[in-house]
């Protein structure tokens, strides 16, 4: 372990493969570790490959394409903190220093060979720890690693998931980064508790002989979102930011630039046609009016080949789209065959087929396209819509779905299923969809019994998986509104 008062971070280094392996914060009370461990112990299937700073490319050679990945190094220093790997003529040298706040990575590409050299797909392994084994562990010791990979100006702010600090961020000081990779994640390693492996991506490279390419980014402790966005600037990265990324029709998009310092030759396109840019005091600002609906980026360019990006939509008519997507679930998503025990169910919709898929089909994931679980959603969704409207279909709608989850979905008692048959998963997030439509339908009919049902299913829901169950929304200010509403004085 690399450690000392005058270090930013403590560091242990993997002496036979060069990656970082353990990565802390001095002083952090909890004594995390940020990143996933590399020996097994954590998840059998992760190994020392996926080390901190190993990775991968693709090159192309003669008409001919080789991947090549690198984690056997030629050279390293006593102290790991520099290493050299060679693969295919491509010499990988990484090179890591300390300054008074920071760690510093530098990862120089170069072409040690006679002909030029085409890399493509490549990828640096950052297996930050954002997994979920429990609430406890989640809040106090797994970080939620937000990747923005935005060119010149990408960033990584892995905030701890408790939200308290102290917090890891990362920020790119020289080459790009366009996207970033996800690995060994599946049905088969921990499925949605564990978010991978994860592995930023540099642009594509051409080299030619003895040409380098150099990518470099600092890590550093920060205390939250605040003082992140303060040290990106302060590190002399940008931040383009919008006040929202979703526009009607006829709106003025606003795109903002954040920098600290003078920016030169600066300019801006959205889908690839010029726009103006007007300087701000510590900012650059680029407005349109957002036009024909549908997907736009806006490039921002400056500093003589830098450049990031917004990636925004625009729509036709906020209430007019939701009126649409209601008004489809309800005419077509919704089981209307009385026969069929889903009947008053919203269901998965099969565009191609233009109908409901049914899920009987075993070798299609069921549990994820049954008609129960997120789909309940869409009651709430419809639920809401209602509120506003009062629309009589969607009414008689609703209360055919809400018959539907509490006599086919629940038992008696509340344990609520994913499927009618009452054998496919009991699943802890089931119950907040269920106990927020309840009380949505409550809000939307003054029926006090929606209020008995929200109740009574969230209770269901802490007796079986306890008060220390992660759940995801639990709609407590909706629930206590309803049950004050609805003079259920002890249960509130």
């Amino acid at each position: 372990m690399i450690q000392s008062k005058e270090k930013p971070l403590e560091l242990q280094i993997n002496p036979y493969t060069g990656a970082i392996s353990g990565l802390k914060i001095p002083g952090d009370k909890q004594n995390m570790e940020w990143l996933v461990k590399t020996d097994g112990s954590q998840y059998a299937w992760i190994k020392e490959d996926y080390g901190w700073g190993l990775g991968y490319f693709t090159v192309d050679r003669d008409r001919k394409s080789l991947k090549r990945e690198w984690y056997a190094p030629t050279e390293i220093s006593r102290d790991g903190m520099d290493v050299v790997y060679r693969e295919a003529d491509i010499r990988i040298q990484i090179k890591r220093r300390f300054s008074e706040k920071d760690l510093i990575e530098q990862y120089t590409f170069t072409n040690e060979g006679k002909e030029e050299a085409f890399l493509h797909d490549i990828g640096i392994y950052t297996p930050f720890n954002d997994n979920y084994p429990n609430a406890k562990q989640c809040i106090n010791e797994r970080t939620h690693a937000h990747i923005w990979e935005g060119e010149n100006a990408a960033y990584v702010n892995a905030l701890r998931m408790g939200a308290f600090g102290p917090h890891l961020g990362m920020a790119l000081t020289k080459g790009s980064v366009k996207s970033y990779e996800i690995w060994e994640r599946g049905r088969k390693k921990a499925n949605s508790q564990t978010r991978g492996i994860i592995a930023l991506n540099p642009i594509n490279l051409v080299l030619k002989p003895g040409e380098s390419y150099s990518l470099q980014w600092n890590l550093f402790v920060h205390n939250g979102n605040e003082d992140f966005r303060r040290q990106l600037l302060e590190r002399g990265s940008v931040i383009a930011s919008c006040p929202k990324y979703i526009y009607e029709k006829g709106e003025t998009i606003k795109m903002e630039v954040h920098s600290t310092r003078p920016l030169k030759k600066y300019s801006a396109q959205m889908n690839g046609v010029p726009v103006a840019v007007t300087p701000n005091k510590d900012s650059y600002i680029v407005k349109v009016p957002a036009g024909q609906a549908g997907k736009v980026r806006i490039d921002f360019f400056y500093d003589d080949g830098k450049q990031t990006h917004a990636d925004l939509l625009i729509i036709d008519n906020e209430k007019e789209l939701i009126r649409k997507r209601v008004d489809f679930i309800r005419t077509h998503q919704q089981m209307t065959d009385p026969k069929d025990p889903r009947f008053g169910a919203y269901m998965v919709y099969d565009n191609e087929g233009d109908s409901i898929y049914p899920n009987n089909t075993p070798n299609c994931n069921p549990v994820d396209r049954d008609e129960g679980a997120e789909r309940v959603g869409m009651g709430v969704l419809l639920a809401k819509q209602y509120r506003l409207t009062k629309d009589k279909l969607l009414k008689t709608s609703l209360l055919n779905y809400a018959h539907f989850l509490r006599e086919k979905l629940q038992t008696k008692d509340y344990v609520t299923y994913s499927s009618v048959d009452q054998t496919n998963r009991n699943r802890g997030y089931n119950y907040i969809w269920v106990a927020d439509f309840y009380f949505q339908m409550y809000q939307a009919t003054g029926n006090k019994l929606y209020a008995v049902h929200g109740y009574q299913t969230l209770q269901s829901m802490f007796r079986q998986f306890g008060y220390g169950f992660y759940a995801i929304g639990i709609p407590v200010q909706l629930g206590l509104q309803s049950l004050k509403k609805a003079d259920m004085t002890k249960e509130y």
